[in-house]
């Protein structure tokens, strides 16, 4: 008989994904070159959902709101005015000729039956990731670039009868000022990154440098920062990220290593009765599809075990603000 360890406190295992497809990387990535990825990531979306619902797993998936449109026609209705980047690769204006008419012809930036699905599961929370995939943090975006994209947020979630309670911002690209702007908006809850340096928001050419990525790197693979803690901001409440499940998994070697360092941080939190947020973006599956899928299978094979033992619970980001 399976004996329950004693735990003091409910500890936590939240999933949080950016849902973005092409819109995450049109500022570096043409929608040709991103094509083939983007077939298989639409085609492992619902077994992701299928496996969720196996092992119990609540989630959140962070949608670019420009993904919920069903056409070309209402995504430029909704779309709102673009900033005025310093740099224009971080305008969505280069590449919009290259958008088709809907769903069926430009799979890669419309997604309104993959939502609907996921709306349908069990478990399952939308949260936002901005209408246009906004860097907020750039230089040339003001506060008024950012209030126009999360009332385009709001207004398609009011018409799809929905409610984003959570929000994660693209590149983790925040600061005081928009977090109070969000607390307007009526969201609860947001990402947050951990509280070491390497972590720290800040513009793409801050966040980016080599000794950044790199202790971010060696972080997948050992221990480096500290465990996060869910904290309150005002009205909002940080549902800090623990680790992104990286693309190296794929790689047998490297890909042993970080499920071994995530299921080690994941006993560490329950045994702790702290969280364990693990986040990535599903176009990570959309290379090497099945040895991703076994990866994240072992991974929530490991928090069954933890939930029996000792109690550790599948929880969304949303949850975190509603009973706050």
């Amino acid at each position: 008989m399976k004996q329950s360890h004693p735990q003091p406190m409910t500890s936590s295992f939240v999933i949080s994904m950016d849902f973005e497809l092409h819109w995450g990387v049109f500022d570096h990535t043409r929608p040709a070159a991103f094509r083939d990825r983007m077939v298989v990531t639409r085609a492992v979306i619902p077994k992701v959902l299928e496996l969720f619902e196996l092992r119990g797993i609540s989630a959140t998936w962070a949608v670019v709101g420009a993904l919920l449109c069903e056409s070309k026609e209402e995504l430029l209705a909704r779309m709102p005015p673009p900033p005025k980047f310093h740099s224009q690769r971080f305008g969505i204006a280069p590449f919009m000729h290259e958008i088709g008419e809907n769903e069926a012809s430009s799979p890669m930036h419309f997604a309104p039956t993959l939502v609907r699905q996921i709306l349908s599961t069990t478990g399952q929370e939308l949260g936002t990731h901005t209408f246009t995939h906004l860097y907020t943090l750039e230089t040339g975006v003001i506060m008024d670039d950012i209030r126009s994209d999360l009332l385009a947020v709001r207004t398609i979630a009011d018409d799809w009868n929905i409610k984003f309670d959570s929000i994660v911002f693209p590149r983790n690209q925040y600061n005081s000022e928009i977090l109070r702007e969000c607390e307007v908006q009526g969201f609860k809850t947001f990402r947050g990154g951990s509280a070491h340096w390497a972590y720290r928001a800040n513009d793409s050419a801050k966040s980016g440098n080599l000794l950044r990525r790199g202790t971010r790197l060696a972080d997948a693979f050992v221990p480096i920062t500290p465990a996060p803690t869910v904290r309150r901001i005002n009205k909002l409440t940080d549902v800090p990220a623990t680790l992104f499940l990286r693309p190296d998994m794929r790689r047998p070697v490297l890909g042993n290593f970080i499920v071994n360092r995530i299921k080690a941080g994941m006993t560490e939190a329950a045994q702790k009765g702290g969280i364990f947020h693990l986040w990535w973006h599903p176009h990570n599956f959309g290379v090497d599809s099945e040895r991703c899928m076994r990866a994240l299978a072992e991974i929530l094979r490991h928090y069954q075990r933890l939930h029996e033992e000792y109690g550790m619970e599948s929880r969304t980001m949303g949850s975190f603000g509603s009973n706050q």
